[in-house]
């Protein structure tokens, strides 16, 4: 250690070894010819504390000689000690910090040949260990270079980590909140599927019912635009989807239920539900995927009817009869099935009244009482009950045909009717279908001119309907139903010479019909309902004005006037779009001429009368 001093270096203090590879120099010249320095034992100057293994017995000597001696420096530089010259050296050599110790013991190794190969390999060593990267001295494994690295780059490793834990992070909050989506997707959908099936199922037959059913309506609708966009490729989903859409519908302005007369919105849900129905039918051809697309055929055909299209009605109700007929051949035995094929009976009757066609009509109610009757059998009230409905209808069709009479029908229906009634007095839609019993066989007397009898029935299904329109006054059907019962009764009381009596009735069916009216500017029926009623109106005006004399025949004549111009502003324009249809409306054959010729007449009485 004498032959190293400090001294000032380009980079501060700096330790120098002032005859390192001199003596080599300097011996050379002395030794005789061919004679090998590091062989030789005449000069052997060393500090014995500081000399290698080899020097202290006598043995050649190389470059790993000085890195031994470098090494005992190191080692009294770093523990103020110098190494032990012992067996037990190695382990008393780890009180130095991790590699370090691995340096100085690999620079004392005993045998020359496992120390460094030279001093630019202990050089570099060190400054491998400065810089954090992994040494010679040290068994190179994957744990051992990714510590180094980690102590080297901890800042970038950290920068890193911390990005990798919030991807991690992400990821988890991500699954958690997918979750959290998921049970919150299903619990919402399990919960409007109870409202639109399981409650409205429960209530749809209560009087009252509509206002709920439209609260229904308006969740189910909320419900079924967020479910839309996750139904694609999921055909549970789209099955549930379809179902929805349908029951919507049915509240929103199924002709036959209790609904809100929005006619237009109704045959938009209806022909949601019909595409879904179609696309998952021709994915599976099941009979449950072929029953629903039967019965959404059936509803579209409904409110098509509704806004006067009455050609395109039969063509969906018949494609929908077809798909119900082949389900039935396929299984005859299944009651659903027939079910199914009785209603596809009497929806297709509805629009057929449109074009008079009484035989076939009478033909489809006649297979359609008939399923009903053999399920009743079974001991089903609502079955026995649906064939009660289906039995009056087939009067109704019969009475139309030259030799047909309904009036059985009719009494036998209605008996059950009643008697069902007396025990359940809070189904509506019995009740519903009693009034209409009255009404039909109401009108079986008046095409008999048997006229008292025809008002005793009128005025039967007239308190019915008003029982049904004061516990559920949104429902629309009810309304237009009661409009026609007021209606009737009026043109009875006109027919048997009592204007007076049927003044009051005709404003009732005028302000019913005007306000089912304002609902839905594209349903053709309610607004030639309003034109009918507008006429009927005019016809009691002019009942009063032929009985009436001076000031009061006049006014007479200015609202037959007035009424008749208003029912020609309703019927007009729809008769102009080739929609115009009475035959659906009993007791009324109307069109634009006729009505211009009531106006007319009312002018030309109005000149005439004085003033």
């Amino acid at each position: 250690p004498q032959n190293i001093v400090l001294g000032q270096g380009p980079r501060g203090e700096q330790a120098r070894l002032l005859d390192f590879g001199i003596a080599k120099l300097l011996l050379a010249e002395m030794l005789s010819p061919g004679e090998d320095l590091s062989a030789t034992h005449k000069f052997r100057a060393l500090t014995p504390d500081y000399a290698s293994p080899e020097q202290l017995r006598g043995d050649k000597i190389t470059t790993a000689s000085d890195i031994y001696s470098l090494g005992v420096i190191l080692h009294e530089l770093l523990t103020g000690t110098r190494p032990p010259r012992s067996p037990e050296s190695q382990k008393l050599l780890k009180r130095l910090p991790g590699d370090l110790d691995n340096i100085v013991a690999m620079a004392l190794k005993e045998e020359p040949e496992r120390r460094y190969s030279s001093v630019e390999q202990f050089s570099e060593d060190l400054l491998r260990y400065l810089g954090g990267r992994p040494v010679i001295a040290r068994k190179d494994t994957l744990s051992y270079r990714a510590g180094r690295f980690l102590s080297r780059n901890r800042f970038s490793v950290a920068a890193t980590a911390l990005v990798i834990l919030s991807l991690v992070a992400g990821a988890l909050t991500t699954r958690w909140q997918a979750e959290r989506a998921r049970r919150r997707f299903v619990e919402m959908r399990r919960i409007a599927n109870a409202f639109l099936f399981e409650i409205d199922g429960s209530i749809a037959r209560l009087p009252g019912a509509t206002p709920a059913r439209e609260r229904i309506v308006q969740l189910g609708l909320t419900y079924l635009d967020g479910l839309a966009e996750e139904s694609v490729g999921d055909p549970e989903l789209q099955r549930e989807l379809a179902a929805a859409y349908q029951k919507v519908g049915d509240i929103l302005g199924g002709s036959f239920n209790s609904n809100l007369g929005r006619s237009a919105d109704a045959l938009a849900g209806y022909r949601k539900a019909l595409r879904i129905r179609q696309g998952l039918y021709a994915r599976d051809r099941s009979a449950a995927a072929r029953r629903e697309v039967a019965q959404s055929l059936s509803s579209v055909g409904d409110m098509l009817l509704a806004i006067g299209e009455v050609d395109q009605s039969i063509q969906q109700m018949r494609e929908s009869l077809r798909l119900r007929e082949q389900a039935a051949a396929e299984q005859p035995r299944d009651a659903a099935v027939q079910r199914d094929l009785a209603a596809g009976y009497a929806a297709i009757v509805r629009p057929l009244v449109g074009k008079d066609d009484w035989a076939q009509i009478a033909e489809y109610r006649q297979k359609e009482a008939q399923i009903w009757r053999q399920l009743a059998d079974g001991g089903d009230p609502l079955a026995r009950m649906n064939w009660a409905s289906a039995n009056s209808r087939l009067g109704w069709a019969l009475s139309h045909l030259p030799t047909g009479d309904g009036r059985r029908q009719y009494e036998e229906s209605i008996a059950a009717q009643e008697e069902y009634l007396a025990k359940t007095p809070n189904d509506a839609q019995v009740r519903f279908e009693l009034a209409r019993s009255y009404a039909q066989i109401g009108l079986l007397h008046e095409r008999r001119n048997e006229l008292a009898l025809a008002l005793g029935e009128a005025r039967r299904a007239l308190a019915e309907r008003k029982k049904l329109n004061e516990t559920d006054p949104q429902d629309v059907r009810v309304k237009n139903f009661l409009a026609d019962s007021y209606r009737t009764v009026a043109r009875l009381l006109l027919a048997m010479g009592r204007p007076g009596e049927a003044l009051p009735l005709a404003h009732e069916a005028v302000a019913l019909n005007t306000a089912v009216a304002a609902i839905d500017p594209n349903d053709v029926f309610a607004h030639t309902a309003l034109g009918l009623g507008y006429w009927l109106l005019g016809q009691v005006h002019k009942a009063q004005a032929a009985a009436g004399s001076g000031a009061a025949r006049r006014e007479a004549f200015e609202n037959a006037r007035d009424a008749f111009r208003k029912s020609l502003a309703l019927i007009d324009p729809i008769e102009r779009k080739g929609k115009l249809n009475t035959r659906f409306f009993a007791g009324a054959k109307l069109n634009g001429d006729m009505l211009r010729r009531e106006i007319v007449e009312s002018e030309t009485a109005l000149t005439a009368a004085p003033q």
